[in-house]
């Protein structure tokens, strides 16, 4: 039986003593709850901190993994798309003339973005050669207007000395 004496909680047990039939008295125990109160707050408290720590220690956690994860992430990231700009750059370089920008790229792996390293690679190789080709051939093609201008240019003074000498003696000129 639980009960409040004079502002403290109490606890009392009642035994009846008997001896043989005869009833001999009860037995009565009455323990004060004031210390036991106090041990149950104190463990109260005990647990609400250690509940905080815990909060505390899973946050810290928490925030470790994923910083350990952002890390992972970029460096995946980072080992995907380096390869990509670096070939977009070197397309760029490539579209202003620049052909040594396949000596600087180096596949590093059989996936997707190798594959597509060693295309541009062969694509720039036969670019370069189509480059060599047409330079080739504008070459030889001024070769020929130079010497097609001078070769007009002697049939013009033929046709000039022609007509000076047909202006000059209308009837004794020799037409081939």
């Amino acid at each position: 039986m639980r009960y409040k004496d004079d502002d403290e909680s109490v606890i009392e047990i009642a035994h009846p003593i008997q001896i043989s039939t005869q009833p001999w008295g009860v037995l009565r125990l009455i323990y004060t709850l004031s210390q036991l109160d106090k041990e149950i707050e104190a463990s109260q408290k005990q647990i609400q901190q250690e509940i905080g720590k815990m909060v505390y220690k899973s946050i810290w956690t928490a925030l470790g993994f994923l910083m350990v994860s952002f890390v992972i992430v970029y460096l995946m990231s980072s080992r995907l798309s380096n390869p990509l700009i670096n070939l977009t750059q070197s397309a760029r370089r490539l579209s202003k003339g620049d052909f040594s920008v396949s000596s600087n790229i180096h596949i590093q792996s059989k996936d997707e973005i190798g594959v597509l390293a060693a295309s541009f690679i062969q694509m720039s190789y036969e670019l370069k050669d189509s480059y060599e080709k047409l330079e080739e051939y504008s070459r030889t093609l001024e070769q020929r207007v130079a010497e097609r201008t001078r070769e007009l240019a002697e049939k013009n003074e033929e046709l000039a000395s022609t007509l000076e000498q047909l202006a000059r003696h209308p009837k004794t000129i020799d037409c081939e």
